[in-house]
């Protein structure tokens, strides 16, 4: 029996990884406002950027759905990029103004004990999340370990972060029976040093998506009218009938060109021609690492000849 998951299965799993912590941020979003919470609301930042690093570690088989929709919609890449730089910086917006809500507090007004659904809603949250974490855990394979790597990371920080809520409210909530009216900034304090871990998240994943942004630019695209210009600088090339560039490992390229020459010359002038492009070309781009260089004879095609046509042709070169 196979019991290696498919692609589908893989897919599924990670997106309902996705999809799952951002419902649970915004549940607990809702209620740590109406519940009085600041932890909980600092835990619904955090959940949110462990759903937007585990959508950005989406590995090749993770992807079989999206990669058929990004395949449909290249036009959306350039939007993709925007919002993946967006998205994070909208969460350091957010961890930061929790931060200084938190130390605002401190100094403005007493703390009010939070709401018994703020500390129902961590719980249920906890068991949500296992459940989902489990279920990655049996539909993930080797193609996909790198989502999964990161999806386990985010559970187990996620946890302490729960942990540190669970603690902070229910400090808050002792704080009237043992007298000891500090405890009541525990859920403030909480608040702020998760709010310190959402922070980092967000830029280091606004970092990550700086760096992809850079290495996702295709070598064609990135040197291709460089490279243009270098090939027709060489004597003896009349046009440039085919350039293309495939990568060969980090920061490496090989190119295939095809070129037209003077169909007047010898075979061996024409390889002289082909053997100055290369040259010429790798030694202006330290990451070419093989250029395979066709050349052909150029031909003008109807309805125009060449003049040396017109000795042994009495045709007409235009169409009468």
């Amino acid at each position: 029996m196979n019991n290696v998951p498919s692609p589908q299965q893989q897919t599924r799993a990670v997106w309902t990884g996705i999809i799952s912590d951002f419902a649970i941020a915004a549940g607990k979003g809702a209620v740590g406002y109406f519940s009085g919470s600041r932890a909980l609301m600092a835990d619904a930042l955090h959940s949110a950027a462990n759903g937007l690093a585990l959508l950005a570690a989406r590995g090749p088989s993770d992807t079989y759905l999206s990669r058929r929709f990004r395949k449909d919609n290249d036009h959306n890449s350039d939007a993709e990029r925007m919002g993946a730089i967006l998205v994070p910086l909208l969460l350091v917006m957010g961890g930061l103004w929790m931060s200084f809500a938190a130390i605002r507090d401190v100094f403005s007004r007493t703390p009010e004990v939070p709401k018994d659904s703020a500390l129902l809603v961590v719980l249920i949250s906890l068991m949500v999340k296992e459940a989902v974490f489990q279920y990655h855990a049996r539909n993930q394979a080797e193609s996909s370990r790198a989502s999964f790597q990161v999806h386990s990371r985010n559970h187990r920080t996620g946890i302490y972060a729960s942990m540190g809520v669970i603690i902070g409210i229910g400090l808050s909530m002792a704080a009237p029976y043992i007298g000891w009216n500090a405890l009541l900034y525990s859920d403030w304090l909480m608040a702020f040093l998760i709010s310190l871990v959402v922070v980092y998240k967000g830029l280091k994943r606004m970092l990550e998506a700086l760096e992809e942004r850079d290495a996702d630019l295709p070598p064609s695209l990135e040197h291709s009218a460089d490279y243009y210009d270098t090939i027709q600088r060489v004597y003896g090339v009349i046009t440039i009938e085919e350039l293309k560039v495939h990568p060969r490992g980090h920061a490496q390229v090989q190119l295939d060109v095809r070129v037209t020459v003077n169909p007047k010359i010898t075979v061996w002038e024409a390889h002289e021609i082909a053997e100055r492009i290369r040259k010429l070309l790798q030694h202006r781009f330290v990451q070419i690492i093989e250029a395979q260089i066709i050349t052909v004879p150029y031909e003008t095609g109807y309805p125009y000849k060449s003049n040396y046509d017109l000795i042994d042709n009495d045709l007409p070169t235009l169409p009468q």
